[in-house]
């Protein structure tokens, strides 16, 4: 299935993550470890008025201080990072990710 599936498609690169989801109270929090690339931290909160984004984003930005004292990185980091993983990842075959995952 997936020889054939390959032939229609090619994918640009592959991620090996782990993810832990939680709740913190109302927030929704999760934790992901992706080989070669490290960790993200996303966190979320549903709001039922739009009025209420900015305070929310302002809570979740104080949340993840205290939580972990960590800061919301640039989004040029996220990109740079993205580039480099892209690079390093670009050329692959099934076995090697199949090996990757069993070692994960």
């Amino acid at each position: 299935l997936f020889e054939m599936f390959s032939i229609f498609f090619r994918p640009k690169t592959y991620w090996l993550r782990k993810r832990l989801k939680g709740y913190i109270d109302d927030i929704k929090l999760c934790i992901d470890y992706t080989k070669d690339y490290g960790y993200i931290v996303e966190v979320e909160k549903l709001v039922d008025d739009e009025k209420q984004t900015k305070q929310v984003e302002i809570q979740l930005k104080n949340f993840l201080m205290d939580l972990i004292g960590w800061e919301i990185s640039p989004k040029e980091e996220f990109q740079q990072r993205y580039k480099l993983y892209i690079e390093k990842k670009k050329s692959f075959d099934i076995q090697t990710v199949l090996e990757e995952y069993n070692n994960f």
